[in-house]
This record gives structure tokens, sequence and C-alpha cells, in this order.
């Protein structure tokens, strides 16, 4: 895990947030998204979010299976992982950009992080992450990427230039903590990380559409 660390921290220090506030929140598309989903939905799920966070992977256990099964698999909405440093964020950058060079791989990379974070507390403390780099070794694996293509993505520092400015984009356009997720550009309030949060606004929706 030091290992981990000493590696981002010598390429994330050459980087200071650059990204201005956009005009409307959240914009419609940023570098750093993870989409998946029918291009053309008429619905827009996004979730800003990290790997690092052991909120977002509670709620990623309790609501993303049925949100995919009801509404991102059947094409009646796209869903948008917007990543963010929260949690442990030298493991959430680690994270996400291991996501971002698993090409079409990136969002089953972000769940598969999620649903390990528990390995990669190890036996340290929580948040810790002490076991998270054989961790990211195994699933980068898994896609395809070798170990050293894998210390690669760790270093890109375009791809490190971009998540620093989009955590500080999602800050600024006043993003207070993850997991936060909008449709169709409107918060939603997140009490229960039940499914059913998300039908009161899903279905109207969806429903309007497909009667069009």
């Amino acid at each position: 895990m030091r290992r981990l660390a000493y590696l981002l921290a010598l390429v994330f220090g050459l980087f200071a947030a650059t990204a201005a506030t956009a005009a409307t929140f959240p914009e419609a598309s940023t570098p750093t998204d993870i989409v998946v989903g029918r291009p053309d939905a008429s619905v827009t799920i996004i979730e800003y979010g990290s790997v690092a966070c052991p909120i977002c992977a509670r709620f990623d256990a309790a609501v993303m299976p049925a949100l995919k099964a009801k509404y991102i698999d059947t094409g009646k909405a796209r869903f948008i992982f917007r990543p963010m440093a929260t949690g442990n964020p030298t493991v959430a950058f680690a994270g996400h950009l291991l996501a971002r060079c698993s090409g079409d791989k990136a969002f089953d990379v972000v769940q598969a992080i999620m649903h390990a974070q528990a390995e990669m507390d190890g036996s340290g403390p929580p948040e810790a992450y002490e076991n998270a780099l054989p961790v990211f070794q195994r699933i980068a694996r898994s896609v395809g990427l070798s170990d050293d293509r894998f210390k690669q993505c760790l270093t890109d520092q375009q791809a490190i230039g971009l998540l620093d400015a989009a955590h500080q984009a999602a800050l600024d356009g006043g993003v207070a903590g993850t997991p936060t997720v909008y449709i169709n550009g409107k918060e939603l309030e997140l009490d229960d990380f039940d499914i059913g949060e998300f039908d009161r606004v899903l279905v109207p929706l969806t429903t309007k559409q497909t009667d069009l």
C-alpha cells in the first residue's frame, strides 16, 4: 500500500485543480465520465461517487442491481458514474485510474473495486485499504491489463489531471459528499438507499418516454 501511495504522490503533486464551474450543473458530460446504457435514452442518471467511499459501496450493493435491471439494461435510462476522490483519496485516484484504463470494462472495474473494499482493508484500520495494491493488480489482470500496463495507468499524468479537475469541478458545483445522484439534472434525495427512491422519480419519466 505504501508503494501505491508513494507512486501516486509523485505524480499527483504535479497538478492543481484548474476546472471552472460549469454554467449549468451537472454538466451533460465530462472527460472522466463512465457511461453505461443506451446513449440516446431520454433519462440520464448521474452518480458522483468514489471506489474508496464505503457509503458508495453500500449504495451500490443496495440499489445498483435493481437500477441496472429495471432501467439501464432495458434502455430506459443511461447511467453516468462521475468519479470523485472521497474516502481515501490515494486509493480513490488509483481505482479510478485503473477503471479509466479498462476501456469498455470501466464500469465493471468500478463495481469490482467497490465489492472488494473489505478485502482491501485486510487486517488494517478501516478505510486505510492497506491491501489495495494486490486487489487492484488482480482486478487489472481480470480485464486483460498486464502489470506493466497497470503501472502505466497509475502514472498517467493527463488522466490524473483530468480526475483532479473533475473532482474540484464537482465540489465547486455543490456536491457535498458521495454518493450524490442527479436524474435529468435534478438532485435525488437519498434517504434509504432503496430502489423505491428511484422508482418514484423514474417510473413517471420512463412511462412518459414509453408512451411517446
